[in-house]
């Protein structure tokens, strides 16, 4: 490095506007600036609309610090949508964990009925829940 500083360490979580839509993830690498692009960062991150998990170099001057937020509540009622636009389960969030750790999205931890009448658990992401209505 040319005596360039960054803001960020790896793995920090940091969010950048793409298009319409806010991305947030983790920075993966801390990239020099060269004679074709500037100082940046390399960012995980997952493309909500899509599923797909991405890494892209983005410039620090693009990024910022993405605050500690959940969509859901502990306590609150969620259905699992699949990509189809079908409701597969739906259930109670019980347990949260932030994005961090591998984890390019929030993930929540849901009780719910399985098929059979028991009480189950189980993990999704952010990307496949809505509010139960």
């Amino acid at each position: 490095m040319t005596g360039e500083t960054f803001a960020f360490p790896i793995g920090s979580r940091v969010q950048f506007k793409d298009g319409r839509n806010t991305r947030v993830g983790l920075v993966a690498t801390q990239e020099a600036a060269t004679e074709e692009y500037p100082v940046g960062y390399e960012v995980a991150f997952k493309i909500k609309e899509t599923n797909q998990n991405r890494r892209s170099r983005i410039a620090a001057s693009d990024l910022s610090a993405a605050s500690e937020e959940f969509a859901f509540a502990i306590g609150e009622k969620v259905a699992v949508e699949g990509f189809d636009g079908k409701r597969k389960v739906s259930g109670e969030v019980i347990e949260r964990l932030p994005i961090g750790d591998g984890r390019l999205e929030p993930q929540y931890g849901i009780r719910f009925k399985a098929d059979n009448g028991m009480t189950d658990f189980a993990w999704w992401g952010e990307a496949i829940l809505v509010k139960a209505a």
